[in-house]
């Protein structure tokens, strides 16, 4: 019994590793194209390697938790990584109070955990053109909705050097 639960719990880690590194990989090919910067990119979400994050992420989703232990393990996970990462709206208060190129790793992050969970197929200018006309992009401020919008139809980075 001890070497099945090894195996599971290996499982659950590979699996798990998978998912960051197609999360990943999908936020930073986002956000090269509208030009967060390439080390904040590579930096993305690297709290996620940090025991308490990956414990939590592990067991929420890719162990068998109940409905009950997954909410828990969801609070503890998403209020330890709100507080670590600065492209969260929470960790700010707020979107208003958030510096530009947080906000635009945060919409690049929206459409990380969209792919890597296999809820969309689409290239990042045709997923953020149809979240954009559909209102789901709420939570951001019109005005970097605006700046991504101009970007991703291939005008100039405007904020290079972020």
């Amino acid at each position: 019994m001890f070497f099945i639960k090894k195996a599971y719990l290996f499982e659950a880690d590979v699996e798990n590793a998978k998912y960051l590194y197609k999360h990943k990989r999908d936020v930073y090919n986002a956000g090269v194209q509208i030009g967060v910067p390439r080390a904040q990119l590579i930096t993305h979400d690297l709290s996620k390697l940090a025991p308490t994050e990956w414990q939590a992420y592990k067991k929420r989703f890719h162990g068998n938790p109940t409905d009950v232990q997954r909410a828990n393990y969801k609070n503890v996970q998403r209020n330890i990584h709100i507080k670590r990462n600065l492209h969260h709206i929470g960790h700010w208060g707020g979107v208003e109070n958030m510096p530009i190129k947080y906000k635009l790793e945060a919409v690049a992050d929206w459409y990380g955990a969209n792919k890597a969970q296999g809820k969309t197929n689409l290239s990042f200018k045709e997923w953020f053109k149809m979240y954009r006309a559909n209102g789901w992009l709420s939570r951001m401020d019109d005005d970097t909705l605006d700046v991504i919008a101009i970007m991703i139809d291939g005008k100039e980075n405007l904020y290079k050097g972020l």
